[in-house]
């Protein structure tokens, strides 16, 4: 799976209100990317498997296939690949429970900012440095916290 785009990474925004994938996308392209949106899990399905992000931004409630779901079927499908991002305007402790245990890298509260999506990119770039190194000198999984991330949206 080809992850990287000539401008930078390519990046698939999924959720079912039109308004955030078009602030999202236009966030992303303005900071050098290609995006693409998908307006539901099956349609993100479809889009993740024409596209070949490296980043996949999902909502988790979404009707019908949510983002809890499609992160199961991609990782199933794909393994580790993409770099998922849960996109949500939750923020439970059990939604981040639930996030992780279906394969989503890492969880940021709506609004995605532009210094948010900066940092996620970031946390992708280490991610993708950290798969080139031995097994035994990467960091357990799950143990990152990203504070400043959560910390401005909710507690």
């Amino acid at each position: 799976m080809e992850i990287e785009s000539v401008s930078g990474y390519r990046i698939l925004v999924v959720d079912d209100y039109p308004d955030t994938v078009d602030v999202v996308c236009t966030l992303l392209e303005v900071l050098g990317h290609e995006a693409h949106g998908a307006s539901s899990g099956l349609d993100a399905i479809e889009k993740l498997e024409r596209f070949a992000p490296a980043i996949a931004l999902i909502d988790l409630s979404m009707p019908g296939l949510d983002g809890i779901a499609v992160a199961e079927r991609v990782r199933a499908r794909y393994g580790a690949e993409p770099y998922l991002v849960a996109l949500t305007g939750w923020d439970r402790p059990q939604d981040r429970v639930d996030a992780y245990r279906a394969g989503f890298d890492e969880f940021i509260v709506k609004p995605a900012v532009t210094d948010v999506l900066r940092r996620i990119i970031d946390l992708f770039s280490l991610h993708k440095a950290d798969r080139k190194k031995p097994r035994s000198a990467r960091p357990r999984p799950f143990t990152r916290v990203v504070p400043e991330l959560t910390s401005a949206f909710g507690p």
